[in-house]
């Protein structure tokens, strides 16, 4: 993700609607959400997921999260699923990720969006992808993109307006989750019989290696 300084306008290739707000802003959306979901407290059982589907939905995004990081070298501390009284959405993911390293950004940024993506292939191979659960997937990912659009990347990604696009992660995130996708799904009936894996055990289940920090450049004035 880079483009010189003089580069003219992105003409984005996604199209991205903007008929949807998250606390009165606009929130870009690359899958349509369905009048019908206008105005409802939106949720897993509104969509139709069972418990079982609710649970492997949150899994799958969490991992989503971590493979993708350990393939591009970053640290993952744990992976868990959590339970939640509310039956509307009986479970939610967390991830831990490591320190952002210098140079690592945009890397991270990919493993960010990784878990709305990883969600949206599941719901497809499992036949249960729909427009409005496909932006589901996306709305429930509104933590992720605020991180996402925090970070200084040059330039920053827009939707359809700017030198880059937002699409353009979702891409990169694709093409990860393709490298790290067997193991995804080899991984799944882990975390939900376990509901917490380490981010070292996770690193070795998937045969990565634990990323160690980059060696920092040493100043002239350092060197011995």
């Amino acid at each position: 993700m880079s483009a010189p300084a003089s580069a003219p306008p992105y003409a984005s290739t996604y199209n991205w609607h903007h008929d949807v707000r998250v606390n009165g802003a606009i929130y870009p959306l690359r899958n349509r959400l369905d009048d019908a979901y206008n105005g409802q407290p939106l949720s897993d059982r509104l969509f139709g997921f069972t418990p079982e589907q609710s649970a492997a939905k949150a899994a799958v995004h969490e991992l989503g999260h971590a493979l993708v990081w350990l393939d591009g070298g970053l640290r993952v501390t744990q992976v868990a699923l959590k339970r939640r009284l509310d039956g509307n959405d009986p479970f939610y993911g967390v991830v831990g990720s490591g320190p952002i390293w210098e140079g690592r950004t945009t890397a991270w940024a990919v493993g960010a969006v990784a878990g709305e993506r990883a969600v949206d292939r599941w719901l497809r191979e499992e036949g249960l992808w729909t427009p409005s659960r496909a932006a589901w997937a996306e709305l429930a990912a509104q933590h992720d993109r605020v991180k996402v659009l925090d970070l200084p990347l040059d330039p920053k990604p827009g939707f359809g307006s700017l030198l880059a696009d937002y699409g353009d992660l979702h891409q990169l995130a694709d093409n990860a989750l393709t490298r790290v996708w067997d193991r995804l799904r080899a991984t799944l009936p882990a975390l939900l019989t376990r509901e917490s894996i380490g981010g070292q055990e996770l690193a070795t289940m998937n045969g990565f290696t634990y990323p160690s920090p980059p060696n920092k450049r040493r100043t002239k004035a350092s060197k011995k």
